[in-house]
């Protein structure tokens, strides 16, 4: 089986591409794109709104399995994918209030992708700043 390397949300990836290795390409420039379209409005109310509604009307928001949560140590169109603690990046803490009180994904697991220094304090404040966040 082919192995084929896509660029994704600038992160290389080495796939197996089966019998049909450009459709495999057109599928990582499809979720590239959507990719950047969400982070280009995940900083403003609207843009949240308007990214989930794409999301709602090219997957169905029931279809979303997990997120994983981190902010951007870079800021958009660096090409880099570099995590930060959440609030501490160049998306700062509202995105992250906007998801946490979206009850469509209140079942939806989440994980910190978010740098562990120092281990384990990092993510118990990083947990406790999401649980601050959500709305009673």
């Amino acid at each position: 089986m082919e192995s084929i390397q896509v660029e994704i949300f600038g992160q290389t990836y080495s796939i197996k591409a089966g019998n049909d290795p450009e459709y495999i390409r057109e599928l990582a420039a499809f979720v590239d794109t959507r990719m950047r379209d969400v982070q280009k409005g995940a900083s403003t109310a609207d843009g949240y709104r308007s990214a989930m509604a794409r999301c709602r009307r090219l997957l169905g928001t029931r279809r979303v399995s997990a997120f994983h949560l981190n902010d951007a140590r870079q800021p958009l169109g660096s090409g880099l994918d570099r995590h930060e603690k959440i609030g501490h990046g160049h998306l700062g803490v509202e995105p992250f209030r906007w998801l946490m009180n979206d009850r469509r994904f209140a079942r939806v697991p989440m994980a910190l992708e978010t740098p562990k220094d120092p281990e384990p304090r990092a993510d118990r404040e990083a947990l406790a700043l999401l649980r601050r966040l959500r709305h009673r």
